[in-house]
This record gives structure tokens, C-alpha cells and sequence, in this order.
């Protein structure tokens, strides 16, 4: 088998992996559901669980479009995805450890994979931001890692951070104080991410959810 052939194959096998963790980690009986975490964090900004489940059904959609283009000729042969592909692999691997300890509720575990996963999606908006893509390499390549990053920016500001405190001190994380602080440190963020990749999505988005959450509290 091929490099070509191989890369691809590969990060099918370890998206459906990610498939199938996800769904397992919430239909086994004697792992926690996922979906409980708001009851499990009770923070006022919590989102129900149904917007980790569209959050992420969107995400898979998008990364599953990515697949699709680096199983084409052109994806085999495309300079950023061969960049990108080894990241790719991390970010899945990361993904299958993370959901398993969140299910085997080992919240610490999984906020230090979730920063992993950040920090690797970074390195990977990075070496999208500094090529020069294709139309079809700005849609099925540009769009689902963003979208991608995105998501876990917003996880790792707000909620996993919020979760790490949470475990030490149950009462900080539900101060208003401390809801304004983590928002902050998410619009910090999307404004890093601005001035680096000169993306204007994500500082949009931030600024809704700071509506969002101003709303919530007051």
C-alpha cells in the first residue's frame, strides 16, 4: 500500500473510531452519559445537552468532508493536507481518550486532553492560515477545521476550564465573577485568533456567545 493510499485509510479508520466511541460513550449503561454533564457541572452557562449533540454532529459532518477530499486525487496530491494529515490523526486520538475518561468520569483526564486537542488544533489552523489554498481546499479543508476550532476553543476557555476549578473548589465556578472572567478569557482568544489568522468568524461567534451568557445572568 502506498503513502497516497495509506494516509487516507488510515484517518477513516480513525474517524469512525471517533464515531463509535461517541456513540458508545452513551448508550453503555455502566459509563457515564455525556449528556449528564450539565447535571454533573452545574454551571449557569452550562449548554444543554442537546448543543454538545448538534455541536459535535456538525463537526463529524464537516471532518467527514475533509475525509472525502483527501481520499481524491487531488487531496492525495494537496500540499496542506500532507501537512495537516499527522494532526489530523492526533486530534482523533485525542478525541477517542477524551470521551472515554469524560464517560469513565475522569474529569481531570479529560480537561488535559481537551487542551491538547486545542493546542494541536492551533498547530493546525497555523499551517492552513500560512498556505495558499484552492477554492475545493478553502471549503473541504479551510471550513471544517475552523469550525472545528472553534468549538474547542469555547470547550477549553469556558467549560474545561471551568470543570478543572470546579473539582477543586465547587463554589468559584458558579460566582458570576467567575462566569465573566472565563468569557472574557475566551473574547481574549477570538481576538488572538483574529490578529493571528486574520478569521473574523470566530470573534463573531464570541461575541454572540457573550450575549448569550450576559442574557443567562441577568
Amino acid at each position: 500500500m502506498t503513502k497516497n493510499i495509506r494516509i487516507p485509510v488510515i484517518s477513516t479508520i480513525l474517524l469512525i473510531l471517533v464515531y463509535i466511541f461517541n456513540y458508545l460513550s452513551s448508550s453503555w449503561q455502566f459509563w457515564a452519559d455525556q449528556a449528564n454533564l450539565a447535571q454533573v457541572f452545574p454551571f449557569p452557562y452550562m449548554p444543554p445537552w442537546w448543543t454538545f449533540m448538534i455541536a459535535w454532529a456538525i463537526i463529524y459532518l464537516w471532518l467527514w468532508v475533509y475525509l472525502m477530499f483527501s481520499r481524491s486525487s487531488e487531496g492525495r496530491t494537496s500540499e496542506v493536507n500532507k501537512s495537516i494529515y499527522s494532526f489530523f490523526w492526533a486530534t482523533c486520538i485525542l478525541n477517542i481518550l477524551r470521551i472515554t475518561a469524560t464517560s469513565m468520569e475522569r474529569y481531570s483526564i479529560s480537561v488535559a486532553l481537551i487542551f491538547w486537542l486545542y493546542i494541536v488544533l492551533m498547530k493546525i489552523i497555523d499551517i492552513i492560515s500560512q498556505s495558499n489554498l484552492s477554492t475545493k481546499e478553502k471549503r473541504m479543508v479551510q471550513i471544517p477545521f475552523w469550525l472545528y476550532y472553534w468549538w474547542i476553543s469555547l470547550a477549553t476557555s469556558i467549560i474545561a476550564i471551568s470543570q478543572f476549578v470546579y473539582q477543586r473548589n465547587v463554589e468559584l465556578p458558579l460566582w458570576q465573577t467567575w462566569t465573566i472572567l472565563v468569557v472574557w478569557i475566551w473574547l481574549l482568544v477570538a481576538v488572538y485568533s483574529r490578529l493571528k489568522w486574520r478569521n473574523i468568524g470566530q470573534l463573531l461567534i464570541s461575541i454572540l456567545a457573550f450575549i448569550w451568557i450576559a442574557s443567562v445572568l441577568l
